[in-house]
């Protein structure tokens, strides 16, 4: 799901007051270049332009008659930098303080969408569930495929992150090894996956589900 955040502390942030130095500020203008930007952000997030704004998201937001004050103090404060985009000139919001301005890039809701796609498929859940039983792949203990919160919550696991599961990518894994995976190869403390079980534990819940 798309999203942009704001930092609790981003109303005085420095890029924020950097506009009071600009030579053509006034009462208004830290408001309205913050505006403009919140109205820029809130479009490049729920379109994933991956914090890129073009020249006619630009003119939409500020007015065609304002546009170019805008984007002017808006670089000259660190709110943007411009670019170019397929021979076009774009502009390109800060990226790099996410306690400032966070977006939610393609790339990771693309990811969700697949890691979700994956987990209602039965043509993989239901031959990992047989192969792995309800023991988690990672540290062994038996899972609850009940819960939806704890860490021994039941969930599936992608040995290549970014990529769509196969049966031989996809394991099944309690939400503590899960979480404590991050972005890694393997969960906090677990250095090697364990084999498939030779007599995999169903419980009863699960030999109902299957």
């Amino acid at each position: 799901m798309p999203w942009v955040r704001w930092g609790d502390t981003s109303a005085n942030h420095p890029i924020v007051l950097s506009v009071l130095e600009h030579e053509e500020c006034d009462d208004r203008l830290v408001n309205e270049v913050h505006g403009f930007v919140s109205r820029c952000s809130a479009q490049a997030g729920a379109h994933t332009t991956d914090y890129v704004v073009t020249r006619g998201t630009a003119v939409l937001m500020a007015g065609p008659s304002r546009v170019d004050v805008m984007i002017a103090v808006a670089i000259f404060a660190g709110y943007m930098s411009e670019i170019e985009v397929d021979g076009r000139t774009a502009y390109k919001l800060v990226d790099d303080d996410h306690d400032f301005l966070h977006l939610r890039l393609k790339e990771e809701i693309d990811w969700e969408k697949q890691r979700k796609s994956d987990n209602s498929n039965p043509a993989l859940i239901v031959p990992v569930r047989l192969r792995d039983g309800d023991a988690c792949r990672w540290c062994g203990n038996v899972v609850d495929w009940s819960a939806k919160t704890g860490g021994r919550a039941g969930t599936y696991d992608h040995l290549v992150p970014g990529q769509a599961a196969t049966i031989d990518t996809y394991v099944v894994c309690c939400r503590s090894c899960n979480a404590s995976k991050g972005k890694g190869a393997h969960p906090e403390k677990r250095h090697a996956l364990l084999g498939a079980p030779v007599q995999p534990y169903l419980s009863p819940h699960s030999l109902r589900w299957l």
